[in-house]
C-alpha cells in the first residue's frame, strides 16, 4: 500500500531449493497447517502465541507477545503457498509470501519477461536452465514493507540474508522431507535451537554491559 501518509518497499524475490523427498502437495499442506506455522515462524520457546476466533476462512490471526513486544499476525493459505502479515509498533507491517514453484514455472516466468528484454531474458533463462534441475522444488519468498512515510526514511531495508521465518521454515521441511523425521520432532529440534540461540544472544548481552 502505497498513499499520502503511507509507503511501501519491496523485496527481491527468493528461491531456495526443497528436498528431493516432497512434492509440491506435501508442502502446500504443510504450509496450510496454521496452527503449526505459528510455531515454526514464532517458537514457543521465545513467544507467546494466542490464536484469535475473529478470523476469516482460510486465515488465522494471532496475538504474538515477546519479552519486549505484543503485536496482531495473520496467516493466509493461497492456492499455491501462504502469506503471513505481522502488524508491528510504530505502524510498521511486515508481509511474507511463500509459493512452492518448479523449474517449469521459472522458465515461463523468464519467457514472458522475454518480451519485455529479450537479449537479458535469454540470458537469465540460460542461466536458470543450467542451474535449476527440471525435478527440482522450490521455496519462493517475497518480501514486502509498509509503513508511515516519515518512518520508513528512517528504516534500512536489509535484503541480503534469510530471515528467521524462512530460515525456519526450511529447517522443518529438510528434517522432514531430508532426513525423514516426523513433524512433533522437527518442531523439537527447532524450539531446541531457538532456546540455544537465545541463551547465546543473553550471553553476549551481558558480556557487553
Amino acid at each position: 500500500m502505497t498513499s499520502y501518509f503511507y509507503s511501501s518497499k519491496q523485496g527481491s524475490k527468493k528461491k531456495y531449493p526443497l528436498p528431493v523427498g516432497f512434492n509440491d502437495e506435501d508442502v502446500i499442506q504443510i504450509l496450510h497447517d496454521h496452527s503449526m506455522l505459528s510455531q515454526i515462524f514464532w517458537p514457543h520457546s521465545s513467544t507467546a502465541v494466542r490464536p484469535e476466533t475473529d478470523a476469516k476462512p482460510n486465515m488465522s490471526q494471532f496475538i504474538v507477545r515477546s519479552e519486549d513486544s505484543s503485536y496482531k499476525a495473520a496467516i493466509s493459505s493461497q492456492k499455491n503457498g501462504v502469506t503471513c502479515t505481522e502488524e508491528l509498533p510504530l505502524g510498521f507491517k511486515i508481509t511474507i509470501t511463500y509459493v512452492v514453484a518448479g523449474w517449469d514455472q521459472f522458465a515461463e516466468e523468464q519467457s514472458r519477461n522475454s518480451d519485455k528484454d529479450e537479449a537479458a531474458s535469454s540470458s537469465s533463462l540460460l542461466e536458470y536452465s543450467a542451474s535449476l534441475p527440471n525435478h527440482q522444488l522450490y521455496l519462493v519468498e517475497e518480501r514486502s514493507m509498509t509503513a508511515l512515510k516519515p518512518a520508513m526514511l528512517l528504516m534500512k531495508w536489509k535484503n541480503e540474508g534469510i530471515v528467521a521465518k524462512t530460515k525456519n521454515l526450511l529447517q522443518v521441511l529438510e528434517d522432514i522431507g531430508g532426513t525423514g523425521k516426523d513433524l512433533l520432532s522437527a518442531l523439537a529440534d527447532l524450539t531446541s535451537m531457538t532456546t540455544l540461540e537465545d541463551a547465546n544472544t543473553l550471553v553476549e548481552k551481558a558480556k557487553n554491559k
